[in-house]
């Protein structure tokens, strides 16, 4: 992300939001300018969007070479990838075997513009960060399963490095005995595309967050001469369950993921969407704000037949429908994201839910903190 101050126009802020800007700026790195290609130096960099319609992107500029705008002119007078700076590194990914176990394969995770970053519609009038490079390209999870390959994209191997041709770019990492042995043992790898992580700069727990928040982008992809095979090599299974817990100090909660979208859904396409995952069968009761004096906290419902409750959150990355093992509304008592989890652990049990969940946190709304765990 942005180690420095930036220079943002007004109408920049319209757009974003203040929010916005920051989502920006965490998926930006100041390596070199977009107009002419040299090093951004230490001076505070110019953010500007060039905006064609059919797509809209940030990027780094000096203030010398570009003042920050939102242009949409239609004009844009450099071409939008020939500056561009990425970055690679290849890592051990577990993906789901046959069998319901854990197989790790080789990843090749690639930011592949470290300078810009595509924005996307946010379905108010405004837009937002697309975090995973490739939006056609399954983001991954605790619980991948990797499919077919993808048909335009091939590996290949030199004596210490692992390289995938995606069109007309090559990617490249540096790979130890280990990473080549096991791409020619599987006959392929797998590649990951972020907007969102520097790969030279990991951490578990921020890798854990991306996993999470579906920010990366996951594909398999056949080594150079190799045939795929009849079926792949690592089948789906049913999906595991996505637990999340929510609470700050008005409320706590604890349920089960159903199902989540990345489109940029207003909130009554969203409750129309959460109510056909929910099912046609269910009577659910009107919906209401989870917090009256927090819009954004999201909105719940009961089923007056079976008297479950279900929330509709908006998070970062995209709406999720959850169903709720448990809720403590008006004041929580919890404190910390120890006594969340504590709470939660006695209302699983009388569920009959796992217990020993490993808790990680995620995507979040703005008022409350949020843990996610995968079993």
């Amino acid at each position: 992300m942005l180690k420095t101050s930036i220079k943002v126009s007004q109408d920049i802020l319209d757009k974003l939001g203040e929010a916005g800007v920051r989502d920006a700026c965490e998926c930006l790195w100041a390596v070199d300018c977009q107009t002419c290609g040299r090093f951004l130096g230490d001076e505070p960099p110019a953010l500007v969007v060039d905006d064609s319609l059919a797509f809209a992107a940030a990027s780094l500029h000096h203030l010398a070479c570009r003042e920050p705008v939102w242009n949409d002119s239609g004009v844009i007078t450099q071409n939008p990838d020939e500056n561009l700076s990425w970055v690679s590194v290849m890592l051990m990914f577990p993906v789901v075997t046959a069998s319901g176990g854990q197989q790790d394969w080789p990843m090749l995770l690639v930011n592949p513009s470290l300078e810009q970053v595509p924005l996307v519609p946010d379905g108010h009038g405004g837009y937002k960060v697309r975090r995973s490079a490739v939006p056609d390209i399954q983001p991954c999870s605790l619980g991948l399963s990797v499919g077919s390959p993808l048909s335009d994209a091939v590996a290949t191997l030199s004596t210490d490095s692992i390289g995938v041709s995606l069109g007309h770019r090559t990617y490249t990492a540096p790979a130890d005995d280990l990473f080549l042995k096991s791409a020619r043992t599987l006959g392929g790898v797998l590649v990951g595309f972020t907007h969102a992580l520097h790969p030279d700069q990991l951490t578990a727990q921020v890798m854990n967050q991306a996993i999470l928040g579906g920010w990366i982008g996951v594909g398999r992809v056949m080594l150079h001469g190799t045939e795929p095979p009849a079926s792949p090599p690592v089948p789906s299974r049913t999906p595991s369950t996505l637990y999340t817990l929510e609470w700050n100090a008005k409320y706590v909660s604890v349920g089960r993921v159903l199902d989540h979208t990345s489109d940029g859904l207003d909130a009554p396409a969203a409750i129309d969407w959460a109510e056909k995952v929910i099912g046609v069968d269910a009577a659910l009761i009107d919906w209401t704000l989870v917090d009256k004096d927090n819009p954004d906290e999201g909105w719940t419902t009961l089923d007056a037949l079976s008297l479950e409750m279900y929330f509709l959150r908006r998070h970062p990355d995209g709406w999720r429908v959850i169903a709720a093992y448990a809720r403590v509304a008006g004041h929580s008592g919890v404190e910390s994201d120890n006594e969340a989890k504590a709470w939660a652990r006695g209302h699983l049990a009388r569920k009959g839910q796992p217990t020993t969940l490993s808790w990680a946190p995620g995507p979040s709304t703005p008022a409350a903190q949020t843990l996610y765990a995968q079993a």
